[in-house]
């Protein structure tokens, strides 16, 4: 058998369009019990091992007062379920992670929330700036590829909606590397730090957040 809370598999490098609403959610996921139709799977977290008597506690993902046990002969553990925050204080309380499909939807959520936060009547300037003020952390290609998709989102889609916001739109992407995109060649990074520049996306390298 396989215990995951998850019930799909999802193709991450494709998590960003879904973001913004280029691509729907259904076209980057996968069943995971479509993958092998012989392998038991439960939708459920494992919240003990007993290793002497071979049994894997668990606790149903959707009803967690559902609670059960399940045998094994051999033991598989998957790491990595969880975002690394690398010991960052307040990342895990005030940042949005991009792993899963629902991190997805709540990025596209917030960014939608504060345009129609700071577009009240009642919202000073200052407020406003705060607001809509969107910082991406991670010059990989991930976090490239969610600030392009962030800015064509609000650029093309959401001004249209609320053109009076273009003044206090910021977006700005931190990476700890001296340039983006370090894991590729240096023209690509080059590259995109020139396309950000002219579409008015900042850009901090050297930049640790803390």
């Amino acid at each position: 058998p396989v215990i995951s809370p998850r019930t799909h598999f999802v193709f991450t490098p494709l998590l960003a369009s879904t973001a913004v609403g280029t691509l729907e959610f259904r076209c980057i996921a996968e069943p995971i019990r479509g993958i092998n139709k012989d392998i038991k799977y439960h939708e459920a977290a494992a919240t003990g091992i007993d290793i002497e008597n071979k049994v894997v506690q668990c606790e149903n993902a959707i009803d967690k007062s559902r609670k059960f046990s399940l045998p094994y002969d051999k033991l598989l553990i998957a790491c990595g379920a969880i975002p690394n925050t690398y010991n960052t204080p307040g990342v895990q309380e005030h940042a949005y992670f991009l792993k899963e499909v629902n991190d997805a939807r709540k990025i596209r959520h917030h960014i939608l929330d504060r345009f129609e936060l700071a577009s009240g009547p009642t919202v000073d300037e200052e407020t406003k700036k705060a607001l809509l003020n969107f910082a991406v952390v991670g010059g990989g290609p991930t976090g490239i590829e969610l600030s392009a998709e962030i800015h064509d989102l609000i650029k093309d889609d959401i001004f249209r909606i609320y053109p009076k916001l273009k003044p206090y739109f910021k977006l700005t992407v931190y990476d700890v590397a001296d340039k983006i995109l370090g894991g590729f060649d240096a023209r690509l990074g080059n590259y995109a730090m020139k396309k950000f520049k002219r579409n008015g996306i900042d850009i901090r390298t050297g930049t640790k957040i803390k």
